[in-house]
């Protein structure tokens, strides 16, 4: 990345970090309504919405012709466009936000009044709108694959992942503002592991290791050979980058714990399981527009429903578990 491109992702997360304090600032203040956040929240839909443009416009000079390809700009597009005008709507209209809470799972904690759960709304629409360009942009699987393959894996990258995830949810849930320490924890489903944790988390873990199994031998029996490898080529390359089982342990271990305390201890309880884990699936591009998001959203969500019915403790042993033991099982494959 160069000095553009980091300074760019700096700012990003920045602004991020400084609307979910400035939210949670007016929340512990008693009020509802902020100017100042409002217009930084509609400066980043409208960013989004820009570079949205700029990727689209990009795309369309090196299209060669492929019905396919337009399609799929077209549909980002228009994909860009109904985030910006969902973030622009619930920036704007209490009633947006009561119809948002109706569609929301009944379980979910969404509160339509909250300057948090509007800000995190609408930050969440920005990014899903940046990660769909950021694909594009990349040229889909067969770009991400080259740009996983170039960059890889790495502890400081994982070290900045885990910070970024951390502070985020720190911030997010309002901990020195609305939340002691032990009251940050208690929200966030974390404790020290217990026996039941441990146990019901690798269980878990396990039992998805072979579903997924299971998922891609019948996947591979579906598709050509050929295709499947097409498919497989951005999450074949990642899982290659990690190199040792020493790499795997550790880096799986910061993958899973800065995952699991953002989206099964942060999100979960306001937005419910199913529009959790479908940000979870969106996030991971490498499985974008392939038959495994359908798998990785099925992971998503029994990980959810053990935080729901255990806590994000014995998610976090299950997302190690699975990772791991389908990262040291691909390695094994290299090596064989």
């Amino acid at each position: 990345m160069d000095i553009l491109g980091s300074a760019a992702a700096v700012g990003t997360v920045g602004v991020v970090i400084f609307a979910a304090y400035r939210a949670n600032r007016v929340l512990a203040a008693g009020r509802r309504r902020d100017r100042l956040l409002t217009r930084l929240l509609t400066f980043v839909t409208l960013a989004s919405l820009l570079y949205a443009g700029v990727v689209v416009a990009a795309a369309v000079s090196e299209l060669d012709g492929s019905v396919l390809d337009a399609v799929a700009l077209i549909a980002y597009g228009a994909a860009a466009a109904v985030c910006f005008v969902g973030g622009c709507v619930l920036l704007r209209s209490k009633a947006a936000a009561r119809r948002l809470k109706l569609i929301l799972p009944s379980d979910a904690g969404f509160l339509p009044d909250s300057p948090v759960h509007i800000t995190a709304v609408v930050l969440i629409l920005a990014y899903t709108s940046v990660i769909f360009g950021d694909f594009v942009a990349a040229g889909g699987i067969s770009g991400l694959a080259d740009s996983i393959s170039n960059t890889g894996v790495t502890l400081g990258g994982e070290l900045v992942a885990l910070t970024l995830w951390l502070v985020a949810t720190i911030v997010g849930v309002g901990l020195g503002l609305r939340r002691t320490f032990r009251m940050a924890i208690v929200r966030l489903g974390l404790r020290l592991p217990i026996l039941s944790d441990l146990a019901n988390g690798a269980g878990v873990g396990f039992l998805m290791v072979m579903f997924a199994l299971i998922f891609t031998a019948t996947w591979m029996g579906l598709v050509s050979p050929e295709q499947f490898q097409a498919q497989t080529e951005a999450s074949a390359r990642l899982a290659e980058s990690f190199g040792s089982l020493s790499a795997i342990i550790v880096l799986n271990l910061l993958i899973a714990l800065g995952e699991e305390v953002f989206f099964r201890g942060a999100l979960l309880p306001i937005f419910g399981n199913l529009p959790t884990s479908i940000f979870f699936v969106i996030l991971h591009t490498q499985y974008t527009l392939t038959p495994a998001a359908l798998q990785i959203l099925i992971v998503s969500l029994t990980f959810g429903w053990l935080r729901k019915s255990q806590n994000t403790t014995a998610a976090l042993i299950a997302h190690f578990v699975y990772n791991g033991v389908l990262l040291s099982l691909g390695l094994l494959q290299v090596r064989a």
